[in-house]
């Protein structure tokens, strides 16, 4: 299930930037480019993300509400064990 999940957001992240490219080649051509900045989906989807994992150290760390120093500090203390 994760990997799917992390393969979801993958392709999320993927139309998103396929969708900057074409943005940047409209621009070049004088044409409105504000499409191409739609993060709603990506959203929804980091919202999900942080309701699953949002209580654990790694997502902690990762999103900057744990610093790394406090992880290794309770990885060395045997939180994780």
């Amino acid at each position: 299930k994760a990997l799917n999940e992390q393969k979801q957001l993958l392709i999320l992240k993927k139309e998103r930037l396929e969708r900057l490219i074409s943005a940047i080649d409209g621009a070049v051509k004088g044409e409105n480019v504000m499409i191409a900045f739609d993060n709603s989906e990506f959203e929804k989807y980091k919202a999900e993300a942080r309701e699953k994992w949002g209580k654990t150290d790694a997502y902690k760390v990762r999103f900057g509400e744990m610093s790394r120093s406090q992880f290794i500090k309770n990885m060395n203390n045997g939180k994780y064990r």
